[in-house]
């Protein structure tokens, strides 16, 4: 794991935080690490799901497909045994996007379109800060020892 004193230093944003560290601004230091500009894959519901679905009027016809439609099938399947689709896990992530390329090749929705995915897909994008991302609380004392002990 990496020190803050090194992901401040010759981290990813080390060119960002350089001017903050020589002006020794560490709430300037400790509010870029805290900021929210990010995005990671995070958690989506059924119900969420289900409700976009609805509202593009996708919903009946990818039902009404199940007898005919493996992946109608699998992704009510889907929706009826999971609560939330976590797509921050890799693998999670893969199996939700092959369903929804399942659902943009399959000629029984034909409104399902590449959009339609994207956009369920952007529907889990969560904002998070370097600090997040890293596991960290960063504070001002936190910096402050980091940089000059």
């Amino acid at each position: 794991m990496t020190t803050l004193y090194a992901e401040l230093t010759s981290g990813p944003w080390a060119a960002a935080f350089a001017p903050l560290i020589a002006a020794g601004d560490d709430g300037a230091i400790v509010e870029l690490m805290n900021r929210p500009s990010l995005t990671v894959k995070g958690k989506l519901s059924s119900h969420d799901i289900r409700q976009y679905f609805m509202l593009r009027d996708l919903l009946l016809a990818i039902e009404g497909a199940v007898d005919t439609s493996p992946v109608c099938k699998a992704t009510v399947r889907a929706l009826d045994i999971f609560a939330v689709f976590d797509l921050a896990i890799p693998a999670v992530l893969d199996k939700f996007t092959a369903i929804m390329d399942g659902l943009v090749a399959e000629s029984f929705i034909p409104h399902f379109t590449e959009d339609d995915k994207a956009v369920l897909l952007a529907m889990a994008d969560t904002p998070m800060s370097r600090a997040g991302q890293l596991g960290w609380v960063v504070d001002v004392p936190a910096v402050a020892l980091a940089l000059r002990g």
